[in-house]
């Protein structure tokens, strides 16, 4: 098994090498993957309600888990049903980092920070003023199932 992720701003790719190092799984850029491996854990950032390059890998590989990194925890259903994920499925709190953004997507971000502000403050902070939710302790879920199996 391997560990394969599409990384924007960092914070997939921080998840996906914190995963390869608990459970022991080489891990590689989408960019630089080669077919070596039978089964594959995907890691994705989410944008627009869309698993990016969810679709390039799941032809390519047998997927034992997709796992989506983004900042609205509540849309899990939506991702699952836009991507039209089979696979087990996880959702991880990624983060925002403005340095690696482009003019629209910052601007973008900072009003659906604004619309946030009193239903979910620290979000609404994170999205406003950039930031990171990566934790270890977030991948517990996610280690334990993968250890048993």
């Amino acid at each position: 098994m391997k560990i394969v992720y599409e990384s924007c701003a960092g914070h997939t790719k921080e998840y996906a090498q914190m995963l390869g190092k608990e459970l022991n799984l080489p891990v590689e850029s989408l960019k630089n993957y080669k077919q070596d491996y039978k089964e594959v854990i995907y890691l994705g950032w989410v944008m627009a309600g869309m698993i990016k390059g969810y679709s390039k890998i799941k032809n390519k590989a047998k997927l034992a888990a997709v796992i989506a990194v983004g900042l609205l925890p509540d849309k899990e259903e939506e991702l699952i049903k836009n991507n039209n994920v089979t696979s087990r499925f996880y959702f991880l709190p990624g983060g925002v980092d403005y340095s690696k953004l482009r003019w629209l997507k910052r601007n973008l971000l900072k009003a659906v920070g604004k619309n946030l502000d009193k239903s979910n403050p620290e979000l609404a902070k994170i999205i406003c003023n950039g930031g990171s939710l990566v934790a270890l302790e977030n991948l517990n879920e996610i280690i334990d199932y993968f250890k048993q199996k």
